[in-house]
């Protein structure tokens, strides 16, 4: 019978790594096989631009036309090209295969701690063979950088969050996710894990939450990066943020936003999470029933992104990435309480 509060966090070496090396081995592959998307292209000429000697803080597509995204995504680009000799499909598709192989990893780790090692194993397995994942994890795109940082920083939450737990290394691992999450994507990055948690904590008061460090951290890293920008881009700069993000929000026609219906994810999350997608509405029915502590932390931050993107005006599919993990962690639980039930009514 599986723990419905704490699972002890043991690990299996063999079974952690094993998503890991099927992950590894299908994203590296991909890279090799195809040209560049129109998006990657995309992607790739702020790469370009500063392996010219152009700005570094600012991602630019032209000297007076500024990439509308935080830079870290275009310098891992850049430490790749430099590291390969220059820049091309693999060089700028390397830094998605890492942190698509580093994603499973944590997905890996964390249902096993909060689980146990087999339930692990299966949500690493579920994410790596998820079609729109294993896509992204072999495409150079902002989404997959994105989305190891914010499961790195659900690990070390869940790790505070555990039994009390209050390590001060877990804080500053938590509150530096944070900020690379802002330095990847922008501020999404900040309230998506601060959203879920603050949710997370209040119904089920497992601990105190590092709040200085989710919210002094991330600041810091951001104004620091903020700082450069409006020294080297002046008003271009403050204007970009701006439509960025209040821009975003309140509708700017100035900016291109993708306007879909209000359920316009939930067919992108049955297709994305496809072939395992047909399974989830089970698989979190399911779990409504047990409703244990690391269920719930799963759920809630998978509920959080859900429904805060669902009712955002801008939709793509591709920004549900993140939530991903914490699908294949459910997923996992599902399977294997499906199956001991199963072999506990054939002894029966």
């Amino acid at each position: 019978m599986l723990s419905r509060n704490f699972n002890d966090g043991t690990l299996s070496p063999y079974l952690l790594m094993g998503p890991v090396l099927l992950a590894a081995f299908l994203f590296s592959w991909s890279i090799f096989h195809s040209d560049l998307s129109k998006r990657e292209a995309r992607e790739g000429v702020p790469v370009v631009n500063m392996m010219r000697g152009g700005n570094l803080w600012l991602p630019q597509i032209t000297p007076e036309q500024l990439r509308t995204k935080p830079p870290l995504f275009y310098w891992s680009g850049l430490l790749s090209s430099k590291l390969l000799g220059g820049v091309d499909e693999i060089s700028l598709r390397i830094p998605s295969v890492l942190a698509g192989v580093g994603t499973v990893f944590l997905t890996t780790l964390l249902g096993m701690r909060q689980f146990s090692p087999v339930i692990g194993c299966l949500a690493g397995l579920i994410i790596t063979t998820c079609w729109r994942f294993a896509y992204l994890g072999s495409h150079a795109r902002i989404d997959m950088l994105f989305t190891f940082f914010i499961t790195l920083a659900f690990v070390a939450l869940w790790e505070l969050t555990r039994n009390g737990k209050q390590d001060r290394w877990l804080k500053w691992l938590a509150g530096i996710a944070v900020g690379l999450a802002v330095l990847t994507k922008g501020p999404l990055g900040w309230l998506f894990p601060l959203l879920a948690i603050f949710i997370f904590s209040r119904i089920s008061k497992t601990g105190p939450v590092p709040w200085s460090y989710l919210f002094w951290l991330p600041l810091g890293m951001a104004g620091l990066w903020l700082a450069f920008g409006l020294i080297d881009g002046g008003k271009e700069f403050s204007t970009m943020i701006y439509q960025e993000t209040l821009g975003r929000i309140s509708g700017s026609e100035t900016i291109q936003i993708h306007r879909k219906p209000v359920f316009y994810y939930i067919p992108q999350i049955l297709g994305g999470m496809a072939p395992w997608s047909l399974f989830l509405p089970f698989a979190i029915w399911h779990g409504m029933k047990h409703r244990d502590i690391p269920w719930k932390f799963c759920a809630i931050a998978l509920a959080t992104l859900f429904i805060f993107l669902s009712l955002y005006p801008g939709k793509r599919g591709d920004y549900l990435l993140p939530l991903y993990p914490m699908g294949a962690i459910i997923l996992a639980v599902f399977f294997a309480r499906f199956g001991s039930a199963n072999s506990d009514i054939n002894r029966g």
